[in-house]
């Protein structure tokens, strides 16, 4: 049998069933209206084969038992326990219990005697069992209720959360696509009156004063600010809405249940105890304790036994049932055995049905309880994968976020301020400002600025490199001097490392030629293991003062590489990264 149609089921804890039977939802309105059931049931079925009384006269005396009951316990709740009282009060509604059973048989007593179908030689049966009755009743059908009440809170927070969760998959691409589209307007606004100005400047000098000061003033402090963290968070909107459209889906039954773990043995003979303690009296005069111990003890050992085989059983909800009544028939008909023999007891075939009809309300309440356990397992299993599921989605749009800032700042660090910064030093090698220069650099700009509205940036290493060549072209020699196969091959196969190498070789151009004024750079990479590149900058600019406060720029390689070093030697300036490619990366 395949084991996914296999529905699991918690072991009972004794801990949260003396909490629910002690607890306020003992006394809620709905386990009271269901204790109507068994305190109906009770006065028949003790009674009616009794010869004098009628069913009329049984159901006037069963609706005063029931009413006194809850009236009492109703009055206990208003003033002594409180309506919602935190934490369960054990002996306290053991006392409130006690005293509604004590009611009930005061009731019975003088509203049968009234109606002359109660004798006044019940009177010890009556008070001995009503307590007992009223006790095991209550605290059955809250421990039921509770399992159900929180079986059906899992099932709405499950809801809840798939809900959320379907909502952020499908909002999460258009949420970060709205943040770039702020981000980028942000970028277009701050540059655009820096371009238009240097559009209408004649002057060669100023021409190259605008566009340095727009780097310093402008590019660089608007990329530190859009890659802070939350910055510019992107608004999530409500979730209120979406809520209020979820559809109470109908909770299936599993398909298949295990029989044993539809009985919980010490509930069931809880049940029947309590409730079957006083008729109990009446079939052994004389012999009333070790009646009690016979019919405790008996009924634990063949409940037990029972379940344990029957744990060997996988079933559907409905053979189950069918199950639990055969094995409350077998354990009802083991209990009579043993009573006649120990205790010499004389049983009628209504007492029988008595014991049978006992056991089947403790077996049958018994697996009422475990199936909405079961249902909630399964429930909270669903739930803690989608709780994990929409963590792991939050975690990817904070990444996403974090991302696009970070990327948007990169280009506007990157592209963009190597665009206007080599716009400048062009200019400054011309004699006079020829409109044909001013058109290609703004050309140039708005071509690096067009990066920001693109959802991901090329990962061929080979075609940026070639890009960052042309636009340095008569400033600074950039070349791709060795790109060997094994690293072309790792690269390729991880986007995530090509994009870290080419912004590590974007970085260290814009920082030689803009710092160290280098005419000639050449770029190495190789493959150094299976999980690192080893890329290698050289250049012929000055090199980087030993007390360089660290910028945006540094900050960037600590990020997106294992380890970099810079230093300078013989002439020339090295910056050397190591970039993971592992599979862990991608």
């Amino acid at each position: 049998m395949n084991q996914q149609v296999r529905a699991a089921t918690p072991k009972s804890s004794l801990r949260e069933a003396i909490t629910n039977a002690a607890g306020p939802v003992a006394l809620s309105n709905q386990v009271l209206l269901l204790f109507a059931i068994p305190s109906y049931a009770s006065i028949f079925l003790y009674n009616l084969q009794r010869s004098n009384g009628t069913i009329f006269d049984w159901f006037i005396i069963g609706s005063v038992a029931y009413l006194t009951t809850i009236g009492v316990l109703l009055i206990f709740r208003a003033t002594v326990l409180g309506t919602d009282f935190r934490p369960s009060k054990p002996f306290v509604m053991i006392s409130a219990l006690v005293t509604a059973g004590t009611a009930r048989a005061i009731s019975v007593l003088i509203i049968g005697g009234w109606l002359g179908v109660v004798p006044a030689s019940d009177a010890l049966f009556r008070l001995f069992s009503g307590p007992f009755f009223v006790l095991g009743a209550i605290a059955t059908i809250a421990i039921y209720y509770a399992s159900v009440r929180r079986n059906e809170e899992t099932l709405a927070q499950l809801r809840r959360e798939k809900a959320v969760l379907d909502e952020l998959r499908g909002s999460v691409r258009e949420r970060i696509r709205l943040q770039r589209e702020q981000l980028v307007s942000q970028v277009e606004r701050a540059i655009a009156p820096v371009i238009e100005r240097f559009e209408k400047e004649r002057n060669a000098k100023q021409s190259i004063e605008i566009l340095r000061a727009s780097v310093d003033e402008v590019v660089r402090p608007l990329s530190h600010a859009i890659a802070k963290p939350g910055a510019f968070p992107t608004e999530t909107g409500t979730l209120d809405a979406v809520l209020e459209k979820v559809e109470k889906e109908r909770q299936r039954l599993p398909k298949l249940v295990n029989v044993g773990d539809m009985l919980v043995p010490l509930f069931i003979l809880f049940t029947m105890t309590t409730a079957g303690i006083g008729p109990l009296f009446e079939i052994t005069p004389g012999r009333e304790a070790l009646a009690v111990i016979t019919f405790t003890v008996g009924g634990w050992t063949s409940l037990k036994s029972i379940q344990a085989l029957a744990r060997k059983i996988w079933a559907p909800v409905w053979l189950a049932a069918v199950w639990v009544l055969v094995i409350s028939f077998v354990v009802a008909v083991i209990i009579e055995a043993l009573l006649i023999f120990v205790a010499r007891s004389s049983f009628e075939q209504v007492q029988l049905w008595q014991v049978f009809s006992l056991i089947s309300l403790g077996s049958v309440t018994s697996m009422f309880m475990q199936v909405p356990r079961t249902l909630r397992f399964a429930s909270e299993q669903q739930l803690r994968a989608v709780v994990q599921d929409l963590e792991i989605l939050n975690s990817e749009l904070r990444q996403q976020v974090w991302h696009n800032q970070r990327r948007i700042a990169s280009i506007l660090h990157g592209s963009v301020q190597a665009a206007i910064y080599a716009g400048a030093m062009k200019i400054a090698e011309q004699a006079v400002l020829d409109p044909t220069l001013i058109t290609k650099i703004r050309r140039d700009v708005d071509a690096a600025i067009n990066r920001l509205h693109t959802e991901t940036e090329s990962t061929d290493v080979v075609e940026v490199i070639g890009q960052m060549s042309a636009v340095w072209h008569g400033v600074c020699d950039v070349r791709l001097a060795e790109y060997s196969k094994r690293a072309a091959t790792a690269l390729a196969g991880n986007s995530v490392a090509a994009s870290c190498t080419i912004e590590v070789v974007r970085e260290a151009v814009n920082n030689a030629i803009k710092h160290g004024g280098a005419k000639q750079l050449s770029i190495y990479i190789r493959l150094e293991s299976e999980k690192l590149v080893r890329l290698v900058i050289e250049n012929d600019g000055a090199p980087a003062l030993d007390d360089a406060v660290a910028g945006f720029g540094s900050q960037v390689l600590d990020e997106i590489t294992h380890q970099w070093s810079l230093k300078s030697e013989n002439g020339l300036t090295y910056l050397v990264a190591m970039i993971p490619v592992s599979k862990i990366s991608r």
